[in-house]
């Protein structure tokens, strides 16, 4: 049997400003210091384990949190409001 798509595949927003910036914080699970990987969240946007997630959805972690995954998504979930927050102040500033 051959599956069928009945939905649209969902279009990743890609901001490599937004990334760099993510790349410059420390950790925000242990105190290793930057530069970080930019762990994308799919949990947020629905995507399965093999779509990526957008890269508005990205927290900073080590190499060995980003391995460990995340499992506090409550404290992710504010640290990705706290980033948007600060990378919209920049676009502001850019205007």
């Amino acid at each position: 049997m051959t599956l069928i798509r009945t939905y649209p595949k969902p279009v990743r927003y890609l901001d490599p400003k937004h990334l760099a910036m993510v790349r410059r914080e420390p950790c925000c699970f242990c105190p290793a210091g930057p530069p970080s990987e930019a762990s994308h969240q799919s949990w947020i946007d629905g995507t399965g384990i093999s779509t990526k997630a957008n890269d508005l959805h990205v927290i900073p972690t080590c190499p060995g949190c980003h391995d460990k995954g995340v499992e506090d998504k409550q404290y992710a979930a504010l640290v990705i409001i706290r980033l948007l927050t600060r990378r919209l102040m920049e676009a502001k500033d850019e205007i």
